[in-house]
Parts: C-alpha cells; sequence; structure tokens
C-alpha cells in the first residue's frame, strides 16, 4: 500500500514561519491603504498638492477658417441628401420574438 510521506519537523517549523509571514505582510497593507483613517503624507505628497493649487491662464482660442476657401476644400462635392432624415427603424418591443414566415 501506498503511504503518505510526512514533512520533517524542521520543514513545518520553516513553511509556518512563511504562511505566517504572509498573511501579516498582507493584513499590514490592507490595513494601512485601506482601513487607516488619516493618510501619512510624505513631504512630497504635500509638495505636490501646493504646485496644485496654481492658477492657470486663460487660453485664448481663435478659428481660423481661411483655409476653407482654397483647393481642394472648395472642389469637395456633397453625396446624398442633406440633412439625413431618420425614419422608422426598430420593433415597437425590441424583446417579443418575430416569428418568420416560411
Amino acid at each position: 500500500m501506498l503511504q503518505s510521506k510526512k514533512l520533517s519537523t524542521n520543514r513545518t517549523g520553516i513553511l509556518s514561519l512563511v504562511a505566517v509571514t504572509l498573511v501579516s505582510l498582507i493584513g499590514y497593507l490592507l490595513y494601512d491603504n485601506f482601513i487607516a483613517s488619516t493618510p501619512n503624507k510624505t513631504g512630497l505628497d504635500q509638495q505636490v498638492a501646493a504646485d496644485l493649487s496654481i492658477e492657470l491662464p486663460q487660453v485664448k482660442i481663435e478659428f481660423i477658417t481661411d483655409f476653407l476657401g482654397i483647393p481642394p476644400y472648395t472642389e469637395l462635392q456633397r453625396h446624398g441628401n442633406y440633412p439625413v432624415e431618420v425614419g422608422v427603424v426598430g420593433k415597437a418591443n425590441p424583446f417579443s420574438i418575430s416569428k418568420k414566415k416560411e
């Protein structure tokens, strides 16, 4: 008959220590990042927050449409009817099962 292999006492102790260390590390990271009430701000975080409070100057935007009067833009043609009119589409009840006529 087959017998199950037993771990040595030394190996069991090492594996237990590794498991406890990993569980402790994961618990600490979860607590520190999600559960802790006040975030720890470093000097860099405070500097970034101070930099974000600077007001930016107004940006003046001017649209130039002079290029529309030169070729190839003057040679463009309309294809189709404008404005597009949408007719009746779809079914009154999109969840109904339609029966095909054969």
